[in-house]
């Protein structure tokens, strides 16, 4: 959905997208344009770049913003929007906003990176989302998927040398 132009993120979201059933499919994709269109809207996108632009902890910053703007979609749905799509949507986000970070320089995309913004996902839409262990394991197994797939951490490693 997103256009991630980092190989790592486009592969992981790739993963997450081909574990999402069929017939929650567009529902994840209203989602995530939603999303998108809400977090590059002029207001409030403007704000995301100045806070993340000066966030000491950018990567916790961009999980806040993005299960917020799913809180938000969530809200003005009158809360029927259904929940399974929503923890890969959420993370499609975060995917989204790690690759703005990685292209204003202030992080750089490795297993690490992902990792933790993964696990700090899994916890906050856990908490505000009361989102089942099941269902975040699942994008946690996505993740972790991508992640292991041939030759990835090498890839990832030899992008982040040439900087």
């Amino acid at each position: 959905m997103p256009q991630v132009r980092n190989q790592m993120l486009d592969q992981i979201e790739a993963n997450i997208e081909r574990q999402i059933p069929k017939n929650q499919l567009e529902a994840y994709q209203k989602i995530v344009t939603a999303g998108l269109k809400l977090a590059y809207s002029d207001k409030l996108g403007k704000a995301m770049m100045t806070e993340l632009s000066k966030a000491k902890d950018p990567v916790s910053e961009v999980v806040k913003g993005s299960v917020g703007i799913i809180l938000v979609l969530y809200q003005q749905s009158g809360k029927t929007m259904p929940l399974e799509p929503i923890v890969p949507a959420g993370m499609a986000l975060v995917l989204e906003g790690l690759d703005v970070l990685d292209k204003i320089g202030k992080i750089a995309i490795n297993a690490e990176t992902i990792d933790r913004a993964t696990e700090d996902y899994i916890e906050l839409i856990r908490t505000k989302m009361g989102v089942t262990d099941e269902q975040m394991a699942k994008v946690g197994q996505e993740v972790e998927g991508a992640l292991q797939q041939p030759g990835m951490i090498e890839k990832l490693e030899a992008s982040n040398g040439a900087r």
